[in-house]
């Protein structure tokens, strides 16, 4: 992922949140106990900031809409991009024939998320708290595994597949919404001409 990339997603965090702080979701006044003491309640921007984004993502899943370009990658989600991967789903006819058909990798995935939000078993808490602890991705695995009970052609495909590691999540804004520092690796090379 390029410096325009990550700088693209981290101004869209930024904006989504003062958005939201300007509506008056994120800051709040807790009522005093006594008239002389007013503490304001300050909700963290990272923990605004996953509400915020898992509350959106979840919205285009129930419209069954692909999130806006900015969060797509938070969510691994990237329309139209990735390798191609086979699914097979049954035809029309009666003798339960398979078709295969080929789905980019970043639709397949969009596809899994779709399959998670119609069988009930994603919430906006439990995204929330993966993307706080920095284990959306692994989170993500294990929902779609299914302990070995994959829930669709489509997740039945990526488990058989194996593409979870080649998923393309921003997982600098993962780090940064966990609250964790990102090392950019650099191979040897560059490190030497240095």
């Amino acid at each position: 992922m390029g410096l325009w990339e990550r700088l693209s997603i981290l101004v869209t965090l930024v904006f989504v949140l003062l958005t939201e702080i300007g509506r008056g979701k994120v800051v709040t006044l807790k009522q005093p106990r006594r008239p002389t003491t007013v503490r304001p309640i300050v909700m963290r921007p990272r923990k605004a900031t996953a509400e915020i984004a898992a509350k959106r993502f979840l919205e285009a899943l129930s419209l069954e809409f692909y999130p806006d370009d900015n969060l797509e990658g938070l969510f691994g989600v990237r329309r139209n991009k990735g390798r191609v991967v086979s699914v097979k789903i049954p035809t029309d006819a009666q003798d339960g024939s398979m078709q295969t058909t080929e789905v980019k990798l970043g639709d397949l995935v969009f596809e899994g998320w779709i399959t998670l939000w119609r069988a009930s078993v994603v919430s906006k808490e439990e995204i929330v708290q993966a993307l706080l602890e920095n284990r959306l991705r692994n989170w993500y695995e294990e929902k779609i595994r299914n302990n070995g009970n994959p829930l669709s052609y489509y997740t039945l495909a990526m488990v058989e597949s194996d593409v979870f590691r080649e998923i393309n999540w921003a997982i600098e804004a993962h780090y940064l919404i966990a609250g964790m520092q990102w090392v950019v690796p650099c191979d040897d090379s560059s490190a030497q001409a240095a």
